[in-house]
């Protein structure tokens, strides 16, 4: 019987493994409020599994694109993918600048192929680029539910209070 692997997220290192280049896969759950001050966030490339934030927060996570980027996806994870969840997270102070040609979103810079956000918010942000929401930058084939954006500021070519883009 097939047994999905669980893994715990308590420290901004154990955060890390979201985006290795050797992604554990299974079911990751938040089990306390992280706060990223003073880190520079690169985003998880491809997410696919399911990460709960039971309810906790991540604090201060501040992402920067890479100079010359065009077109690249910004958020805790760039995009979600192929079935990939995103649960009961809170993002506080969060700023994601995706210089001017990015896709951006607090959660993720675009959701797509029967993924999901659901009861996640955005709290006291600043996302900016040329496509951006609060949650996510792009939603293509997927869903946002029960997601707030409080105080969340956006700057961008086009925007949209929880994703600038619904295809």
């Amino acid at each position: 019987m097939y047994r999905e692997l669980e893994i715990k997220i308590s420290t901004p290192e154990e955060l890390e493994l979201l985006r290795t280049e050797i992604q554990p896969s299974g079911k990751f759950i938040l089990t306390a409020d992280i706060d990223m001050k003073g880190r520079i966030w690169q985003p998880a490339a491809n997410f696919y599994d399911m990460f709960d934030g039971n309810g906790h927060t991540i604090r201060n996570l501040h992402i920067i694109a890479k100079p010359g980027a065009e077109n690249d996806y910004y958020g805790l994870f760039a995009r979600i993918v192929n079935f990939g969840a995103v649960k009961n997270l809170t993002l506080e102070d969060c700023v994601i600048d995706g210089g001017a040609f990015g896709i951006c979103g607090g959660i993720a810079g675009i959701v797509m192929y029967g993924s999901f956000i659901n009861n996640c918010k955005c709290l006291r942000g600043l996302v900016k680029g040329l496509i951006c929401g609060a949650i996510a930058g792009q939603v293509f084939d997927g869903d946002l539910t029960g997601c707030n954006a409080v105080r969340t500021e956006l700057k961008g070519y086009t925007t949209g209070e929880f994703a600038g883009e619904f295809w």
